[in-house]
């Protein structure tokens, strides 16, 4: 090939790359989850800090911040109260079911107990799909993940109706105009959108519909489905309702669902609400990369026989690598990732799991994306392989005097009583603000020659708000 011809040949490489790239952001920027301006920020440098790595190396930046290929999201989920109810559509059949009872059955779990009994639980086989919001009607989506997020402080949301929902402060609700705003930003007066369980006429006779309070039935799956897909053809209608009242509803067991089509919502309680989050925000990342996404989770590499996990994670690793150097994804990675240092006897044969996961990891050339709801049993070698350790989601007062009360070691001088934790949870501060806290005030102590004080760290904590 001539000089210019090769040229040429490269010209019209980076034309393409830049085009195939902006096609990415753009198709990114249509799907993008709910983050606030400092998440969105975050994501988009770490985003940046991949795209431009070589520069990244040429600046020497990667002295002051370690380079690599891994990105972790770590941080509590927008919750719901397990009493909250869900329309459901499976094998056949429309039904309510609690969210609570929807994580038991999903999740091959007793109610009541911990050990399984598959006369209990749902054949995993069979799909599960969940009503959801789109385009102004109610819709059926794919029910992909659900779990249970523990004890989190809880609010209790009224509208002009008597509607009502128990949920955490995090999590989002659709007001009007498309417009997501978490619980907590909410205020008396606003307008949520809600199912006000209004049929359209359609070709398959409404008679064959339970549309009070949304109980889908219909003859079979198929025809349920495609029901719902057809344009001319609605069942219920979206509309919006008004904010009487939000009120703290105090401390409960919580639980969540992830829905696997967009938009990235569905139904609880007739309420529209987002089950945004990390897995979103992962799914967000991929896209702007555009290389496409394959998951990695403790369910899909799993196995009995000895050396089948290590050979699943190998296999998952070569499949993201053969497509393009996909980005890879390690939901709940606590699950897989968990710290060695916390293994018994009967959990050894995992740190051979780890070792291979952390080995792929090292050497895997695209992106990879970490998230967990626990950030503190990850090991810490996958942490020290994140390039960006971003924590998604402001912890509510009652959390974070949680972390006050738990990051301070317990052979540290200052011991704090429940009243000071409760005080210095005012100042908001995420979890790694809270520890950049005591290690300064640690600091300043052991210089100063004297013991670390409450009065000290209130005024690091202010500082650092």
């Amino acid at each position: 090939m001539k000089p210019d011809s090769f040229a040429r040949l490269q010209i019209l490489e980076k034309i393409q790359h830049r085009i195939t790239t902006m096609t990415a952001i753009k198709i990114a920027a249509k799907n993008k989850p709910i983050m606030s301006p400092e998440t969105e920020s975050e994501v988009n440098a770490a985003l940046a800090q991949f795209t431009n790595r070589n520069k990244w190396v040429d600046w020497g930046m990667d002295t002051l911040r370690k380079q690599g290929s891994m990105v972790l999201l770590y941080g509590p989920p927008g919750c719901l109260a397990g009493a909250t109810t869900i329309n459901c559509h499976r094998a056949g059949r429309g039904f309510q079911i609690s969210i609570e009872k929807l994580v038991q059955k999903q999740n091959e779990a007793r109610p009541g107990g911990t050990k399984f009994q598959s006369a209990l639980c749902w054949d995993s086989n069979i799909p599960t799909y969940v009503a959801r919001a789109k385009d102004g009607v109610v819709r059926l989506a794919r029910l992909q993940n659900c779990w249970e997020s523990g004890i989190k402080e809880t609010f209790m949301l009224e509208t002009e109706t008597g509607r009502c929902i128990r949920a955490t402060s995090e999590h989002p609700f659709l007001k009007v105009a498309g417009v997501w705003s978490k619980l907590g930003d909410l205020q008396i007066g606003d307008s949520v959108q809600v199912n006000v369980g209004q049929s359209k006429a359609g070709s398959i006779p409404k008679k064959r519909y339970r549309s009070r309070n949304t109980k889908f039935q219909c003859d079979s799956a198929d025809e349920h489905i495609e029901h719902h897909d057809l344009s001319n053809n609605v069942l219920e209608q979206i509309g919006t309702e008004k904010i009487i009242s939000i009120e703290k509803a105090g401390e409960i067991m919580t639980y969540d669902i992830e829905v696997a089509d967009d938009p990235h919502c569905f139904l609880a309680n007739g309420f529209v609400v987002h089950n945004t989050g990390k897995t979103m925000i992962a799914e967000y990342m991929s896209k702007r990369v555009g290389k496409g996404m394959v998951t990695l989770n403790m369910k899909d590499v799993g196995g009995k026989a000895p050396g089948h996990t290590e050979r699943m994670v190998n296999e998952k690793f070569y499949e993201a690598k053969v497509g393009g150097n996909k980005t890879v994804f390690m939901d709940e990675c606590e699950a897989v990732v968990w710290d060695r240092g916390r293994a018994g006897s009967d959990s050894m044969w995992m740190v051979g799991v780890i070792d291979e996961i952390l080995m792929q990891c090292a050497k895997y050339p695209g992106l990879i994306v970490a998230a967990t709801n626990r950030e503190d049993i990850v090991d810490p070698a996958l942490k020290d392989r994140c390039f960006a350790a971003l924590q998604i989601g402001m912890p509510g007062e009652v959390e974070r005097a949680k972390i006050w009360n738990q990051k301070i070691p317990t052979r540290f001088p200052l011991q704090l009583t429940a009243t000071q934790c409760e005080k210095l949870a005012e100042f908001e501060l995420v979890g790694r603000q809270i520890e950049n806290a005591i290690v300064h005030e640690a600091s300043n102590a052991i210089k100063q020659d004297r013991k670390p004080s409450f009065a000290s760290l209130m005024k690091m904590a202010e500082k650092l708000a």
